[in-house]
C-alpha cells in the first residue's frame, strides 16, 4: 500500500463536496487476488452521481488520481470504475440491446 497527497474534491459525511489536499492510501491488490464481482443497479447509479458531481465541481474531465479515489470508495480498481462509467454514459462504449432472444438450448 502506498500513500499519496493529491488535490481533490472530497465527499463529506453530509453529502457535500469539499476541495482540499487529501492524503489517500492507495491499496494495490493484484488482479489475480482481487475479488471479481458484478455491479448492481444501486452501485451504478451511485457511481454515475459521484462522477457527475466531481466533474461538475472540477469543470473538466477527471484525472486518473480522481478515478483511483472513486475506485477506492467502491472497493474496485480505477480501471473498473472508468469502464463501467463509460459503458453507462458514453454511447461509443454502450452495449447494444439484444434484438431478439432465442429459445434456450437451441
Amino acid at each position: 500500500s502506498r500513500s499519496d497527497s493529491t488535490p481533490s474534491a472530497v465527499l463529506r459525511s453530509d453529502g457535500r463536496f469539499s476541495s482540499k489536499n487529501v492524503k489517500v492510501t492507495l491499496k494495490h491488490v493484484p488482479s489475480f487476488i482481487r475479488e471479481h464481482r458484478s455491479w448492481n443497479s444501486e452501485e451504478k447509479e451511485q457511481l454515475k452521481s459521484v462522477v457527475h458531481a466531481k466533474e461538475k465541481r472540477a469543470g473538466q474531465r477527471l484525472s486518473w488520481a480522481e478515478w483511483q479515489i472513486i475506485g477506492n470508495q467502491f472497493g474496485r480498481s480505477a480501471d473498473a470504475v472508468t469502464k463501467m462509467y463509460n459503458k453507462m454514459c458514453d454511447p461509443k462504449y454502450a452495449m447494444p440491446a439484444v434484438p431478439m432472444k432465442h429459445k434456450r438450448g437451441v
